[in-house]
């Protein structure tokens, strides 16, 4: 609102305020010179608000969503490696195990 009179230019900018139950609110403001005095200066202002918590909201819920797609993707491009490394690994431990068990079976 400052800025609209000091610059006699119409200003938009984002607030966020807290509501009577602690919550934030997300507001787009718009503020515009609305009269002049008889030398020619802004002396009214006139500011516009516009609520857009749901569309913050909406765009949180969009940038977690796009990460946990993120996220499955890379374990998706991960998970056959896991598992070729996992049976290796079986395969070892199997031949390890029948290796004692003939050993045992000796004795």
């Amino acid at each position: 609102m400052f800025r609209a009179l000091s610059t006699n230019q119409v200003h938009d900018s984002e607030t966020q305020v807290t509501d009577i139950h602690g919550k934030p609110r997300h507001f787009w403001c718009t503020a515009g010179v609305a009269a002049h005095d008889e030398q020619g200066r802004p002396n009214a202002v006139v500011e516009i608000l516009r609520d857009i918590t749901e569309r913050k909201q909406n765009e949180q819920a969009r940038r977690t969503l796009e990460e946990q797609l993120r996220q499955a993707q890379k374990m998706e491009a991960v998970g056959p490696v896991s598992y070729t490394h996992l049976r290796a690994h079986e395969t070892v431990l199997d031949l390890v195990c029948r290796l004692l068990l003939e050993k045992k079976k000796k004795r």
